[in-house]
């Protein structure tokens, strides 16, 4: 018996034809492969049916569920719990239990607690100028070094005070310039034994004074001095005693013999370069070098009866020799 058009009622099974409705919808002996209707019917059911034990397939949600039956070997979610499940399963009973664990956190305390102790003592501060050298701390210092201590801390104290507290304790001697000398200690043997250096000796109070060294010298040195009066004038009992400065063996060879005239050359805030009134300003040209070798400079006074007066004596000097020196005596 034939259909519309003459053609058969049940269509071919697994036909790829699209022309009539009986090619949608297939035949009863479609399989999975085919394109109508009763096909894709069959494959969604077979979607659902549980896949192979253990199957390692993953383009289906059946293969990714799993099979009841999989083994802890398989890689679908039943196998992967069942492993899970197998892991658990040598848990203690009572999940408090926790005495293994106890154990193994004691055991391994007991191992490492020492050498926790001793990390920790590397990063305790050492002594104050501690001499070891076995740690960091060693290096770093305690804030209680000195600057004879040989930590960085130490070190730090020293330059400090150097810089701005006590002052370097010890300085070397300035070289002469040759090879192997810094520029530095040139240029200090330059300022020591080539440039001038003044030092000063102050008379807060003339009454009553008696001839005595103002500058102590050693070595050989070029020297001239200067006196100046400070806020009191300097007066004596005759108006006629005189100042002068020099050496023993010769009192007035910086200084001329001047006379107190209680005016005039030793007046309130007067310069003493030479035996001429000076008011303020004096002629240091007139004031020549002297060549002094290991003797004292002395103020010199002729007659004891000076009443009053206020001085400070300037000693400008050059080394000669290398051990030359002058100082307030």
């Amino acid at each position: 018996m034939s259909g519309s058009f003459g053609e058969p009622i049940v269509p071919t099974e697994d036909t790829n034809a699209d022309v009539f409705a009986k090619d949608v919808i297939g035949k009863k002996s479609d399989t999975t492969a085919g394109t109508s209707l009763m096909s894709k019917i069959k494959s969604a059911l077979l979607k659902l049916e549980a896949p192979p034990i253990d199957t390692a397939g993953g383009l289906d949600m059946r293969e990714v569920v799993g099979n009841k039956s999989d083994t802890v070997a398989g890689t679908s979610i039943v196998g992967l719990s069942k492993a899970v499940k197998a892991k658990t399963d040598a848990l203690p009973t009572d999940p408090a239990d926790q005495s293994a664990v106890e154990s193994a956190i004691t055991a391994a305390h007991s191992t490492t607690n020492g050498k926790i102790d001793v990390v920790d003592g590397f990063h305790d501060i050492p002594t104050a100028d501690s001499a070891n050298n076995a740690q960091m701390r060693d290096v770093i210092g305690n804030k209680s070094d000195t600057g004879a201590g040989t930590s960085i801390m130490a070190a730090c104290r020293a330059v400090t005070e150097a810089l701005f507290g006590m002052g370097i304790p010890f300085f070397p001697p300035a070289s002469q310039a040759g090879d192997g000398v810094s520029f530095a200690e040139v240029i200090r043997y330059i300022s020591d034994h080539q440039l001038t250096h003044t030092v000063i000796k102050a008379i807060p109070n003339m009454a009553g004074y008696d001839s005595a060294a103002i500058f102590s010298v050693s070595g050989s040195v070029m020297v001239r001095v200067i006196g100046m009066v400070g806020a009191s004038a300097v007066t004596c009992t005759s108006a006629t005693t005189t100042l002068s400065v020099g050496i023993q063996d010769d009192t007035d060879i910086l200084l001329p013999a001047t006379t107190i005239d209680n005016a005039t050359k030793f007046g309130i805030g007067n310069v003493w370069t030479s035996d001429i009134a000076q008011t303020r300003a004096g002629l240091v040209v007139a004031t020549p070098w002297v060549a002094i070798n290991n003797a004292s400079i002395y103020l010199t006074r002729s007659v004891d009866d000076i009443t009053a007066g206020e001085m400070e004596f300037v000693c400008e000097w050059k080394r000669i020799t290398s051990n030359g020196s002058v100082t307030p005596a």
